[in-house]
């Protein structure tokens, strides 16, 4: 009965070679997922054959053949069927991707007699991975000179495709211009199979003293070409922290006793951001208050410039005692400032004496007694 059924279906494959063809084509069963969703595709050809028909197949589409995903060369339609199942293998990876395609179509067949339908079919691969990117700052110490430092975004994992982004800078305690150069909508790019891209911004160098200071940076995507990939973390903070420094001196001067007042120079030795103050207060040496000089004390506020300069006036009292040079000093203190220190604590003021005094001898008369007497 087998024989028989074989010599039939011979005879109308023979039939079918002489009069007409058969014809081969494809139809899409289900589409693959990462990690293990295989997809699947049939082959079919429209009247059994008596033989085995071998079919080509090629593959085309957005995905990789050996990288996304896994499929035969070719398939056999067995003789007396009327089509066959090919299982395409999901190959899963850690890359975010978009969903891609492959596209299946019969390149030949080993039988000439067979007719290839023109069609193909597509087959869709959703990707499982999604990727974050989180943005960080840093830390640097400003020098006199311009310098540059990076902000870094960082993906959780590799893309296929390039991941545009777009950065802009704010204003902290740093200042745009003064502190750094601001940024704003600037394209940056994590390019395809890599995961960070460094986001460089100058930092300004100056001589003024400053307390450490911030700004932040921020990121967003502009184009993810489709693919899994989110902001996780979009802001950051860049923090500067000053090199420069300024201090406070005091000259030492000599006055003359008749000069009615002394006064001192307190000097600001570099810029200071938002400005600098100090106290001060006279103290005694062997030049006294109330009798040479008029005790004083206070505060000195300056704005903040290089080479800054403020007075301090004292009274000097003049009077008629006959003196040798003396001494009283003026104490600084309490320095207030960004890395403002005080370098030179004490003026010193030398008062010369303005009087003078001259010593005259005087005689006696005196009228001799029997006794001994003493006159002056």
């Amino acid at each position: 009965m087998m024989r028989l059924l074989l010599l039939i279906l011979s005879i109308l494959s023979s039939y079918s070679i002489l009069f007409s063809q058969e014809t081969v084509s494809l139809q899409a069963i289900s589409n693959a997922k990462e990690p293990a969703q295989n997809g699947s595709f049939k082959v079919l050809i429209d009247n059994a054959l008596a033989s085995d028909l071998l079919i080509n197949l090629q593959y085309s589409g957005t995905a990789t053949i050996g990288e996304d995903y896994s499929s035969p060369a070719s398939a056999t339609i067995i003789a007396g069927q009327l089509e066959t199942e090919i299982i395409l293998t999901v190959i899963d990876n850690a890359i975010a991707e978009p969903s891609e395609t492959v596209v299946v179509s019969i390149s030949t067949t080993d039988n000439p007699a067979v007719n290839i339908e023109t069609n193909s079919v597509t087959i869709n691969i959703d990707d499982n991975d999604a990727a974050t990117i989180s943005l960080a700052g840093f830390s640097l110490t400003e020098t006199d000179a311009s310098q540059t430092a990076n902000f870094v975004a960082t993906m959780s994992a590799a893309a296929q495709h390039d991941v545009l982004l777009s950065f802009s800078t704010s204003d902290g305690t740093a200042l745009a211009g003064s502190d750094f150069t601001a940024q704003t909508a600037a394209a940056y790019t994590i390019a395809a199979g890599q995961t960070s891209v460094n986001i460089p911004v100058t930092i300004l160098g100056d001589q003024i003293s400053e307390p450490t200071e911030t700004f932040t940076g921020t990121i967003s995507i502009n184009n993810a070409n489709a693919q899994q990939v989110t902001v996780l973390n979009p802001t950051a903070t860049a923090t500067i922290t000053d090199d420069d420094a300024a201090s406070f001196s005091i000259n030492d001067i000599t006055v003359n006793e008749g000069a009615g007042s002394a006064i001192f120079t307190v000097t600001l030795s570099a810029a200071v951001q938002g400005g600098a103050s100090l106290q001060y207060a006279t103290v005694d040496g062997t030049a006294l208050a109330t009798s040479d000089y008029t005790a004083s004390s206070g505060s000195l506020t300056f704005t903040g410039n290089v080479g800054e300069t403020k007075s301090i006036t004292v009274a000097i009292i003049d009077n008629a005692v006959a003196e040798p040079t003396e001494t009283f000093s003026i104490k600084l203190s309490a320095a207030t400032g960004n890395n403002v220190s005080i370098a030179d604590s004490e003026g010193i003021c030398s008062i010369t004496d303005n009087d003078a005094a001259t010593i005259s001898l005087a005689g006696f008369s005196l009228t001799e007694t029997d006794a001994s007497q003493t006159a002056n």
